[in-house]
């Protein structure tokens, strides 16, 4: 018996790229420089998007990023954003 409806064409690779882009989460991977600001200043832009990517996506950072990152933050020229309790520590 011939069905009412006609059958659905099949999905095109463009389209099933679409559908997997859309519904699964992507991997990124952070280098420091893009962590440095974030870090700097939490209620600023860059750590916005920052917490916004990570909420939405996977987020790498390789062991030696996060060294550098801390090696990065240490730094004397970052005094400044650096709250009082952390500088008489």
């Amino acid at each position: 018996m011939p069905s009412a409806m006609p059958d659905a064409p099949e999905p095109g690779l463009e389209q099933m790229n679409k559908l997997v882009h859309d519904y699964v989460r992507k991997r990124l991977v952070v280098y420091t420089s893009s962590l440095v600001p974030a870090c700097l200043n939490p209620d600023r832009e860059p750590a916005h998007i920052f917490r916004r990517t990570a909420l939405a996506h996977d987020v790498f950072v390789s062991s030696a990023t996060f060294d550098e990152l801390a090696a990065v933050l240490t730094r004397d020229k970052f005094n400044a954003w650096r709250s009082l309790e952390y500088l008489l520590i």
